[in-house]
């Protein structure tokens, strides 16, 4: 087979690549004591040897709020389809008075069962993210590509026990178009009550772009080589 052939083929493949619909996987611990271990294999399936971003709450003064905060943190925007989405302490009302997130966290962002909270990454779209739920029985929600189309996805294996509740939950795809946003609902184990109101929450959110594909070497590899052959081709015809 010809040399410009073997390079034409693989364009065609890492083009067919590129344009597929993005498949997005999702990775999330079967429980507390399985969240290391849920971290690792989600860093290893997107391809990360280090996150890009990290957000976490830990400097935040109780009661901070944090929705619509365009500059706040780097290429996402936090919000919420109603009320507000505050900084909280754990304690008798939030997060079952034990760590918010994984230990020794005291601070992460409480939410209501009744609220939707949006991770806007829209000006920055992202491969990856990933988080810690906080005392949610089961976790559902959709993420939005760049294209338009949207996947949903859920956790039903929640957090733990009472001071224990933290579970990791991550995604990433691995394919183009890029997320744009994602959206998150949760609903709470009963052993934690706010009037009401059901708190869960969120804390350690690990987001960013993943190294580039290999889609891109390839165009980049076959497209040196084709010009190269041009090149040579021209020349030889004007010689």
């Amino acid at each position: 087979m010809k040399k410009n052939t073997v390079v034409l083929y693989i364009l065609v493949l890492a083009l067919f690549a590129s344009i597929a619909p993005a498949t997005l996987i999702t990775v999330n611990s079967t429980s507390p004591s399985d969240n290391a271990a849920a971290m690792n294999r989600w860093m290893t399936g997107a391809g990360i040897g280090t996150v890009e971003h990290l957000v976490n709450f830990e400097n935040f003064a109780t009661g901070t709020h944090l929705e619509g905060k365009t500059s706040l943190f780097p290429g996402l925007v936090i919000d919420v389809s109603k009320n507000s989405a505050q900084v909280r302490a754990s304690s008798r009302y939030y997060f079952g008075r034990g760590h918010c997130g994984p230990a020794p966290s005291r601070r992460a962002l409480a939410l209501t069962q009744s609220q939707i909270l949006t991770l806007d990454f829209s000006s920055s779209p992202i491969d990856y993210v990933s988080f810690f739920g906080i005392n949610t029985a089961a976790l559902t929600g959709k993420a939005y590509f760049t294209d338009g189309s949207s996947v949903a996805f859920n956790d039903p294996d929640g957090g733990g026990a009472s001071g224990n509740t933290a579970s990791f939950f991550g995604m990433y795809q691995d394919s183009f178009p890029d997320i744009a946003k994602i959206t998150l609902q949760a609903s709470t184990l009963d052993h934690v009550w706010n009037y009401g109101r059901k708190p869960w929450g969120i804390d350690e959110i690990r987001y960013g772009v993943a190294p580039e594909p290999l889609t891109i070497t390839l165009f980049a590899f076959g497209s040196l080589i084709l010009r190269k052959r041009f090149f040579n081709l021209t020349h030889y015809k004007n010689s």
